[in-house]
């Protein structure tokens, strides 16, 4: 994504209420296989030592860390998903 394209999607920005304001669904999960793509390479590379690397200075966390944080955030997102799953009426389970 351009930096543009990506700011709309960031914390804290306005919430995307019409289609015009979104990208495309299919480039948005164009772009998600591709991002999953890349995380699975660098982890297929990864060492416990260059995990353990500061990544945020100012933070002080490491790779890890931050790997661990969008774990967090993309289990977020699934619940989110499954309370819509439910209003929709959809009663199985996902695995």
């Amino acid at each position: 994504m351009t930096e543009e394209e990506s700011d709309r999607y960031k914390t804290g920005s306005r919430p995307v209420t019409e289609s015009e304001d979104a990208l495309p669904l299919e480039r948005l999960l164009a772009d998600l296989e591709e991002s999953g793509e890349q995380v699975k390479a660098l982890l297929a590379e990864a060492s416990a030592d260059s995990l353990l690397q500061i990544f945020d200075e100012e933070r002080g966390s490491t790779r890890l860390d931050a790997l661990l944080g969008l774990i967090w955030h993309e289990t977020y997102h699934a619940g989110q998903f499954e309370y819509l799953r439910q209003a929709a009426g959809t009663d199985d389970k996902i695995f």
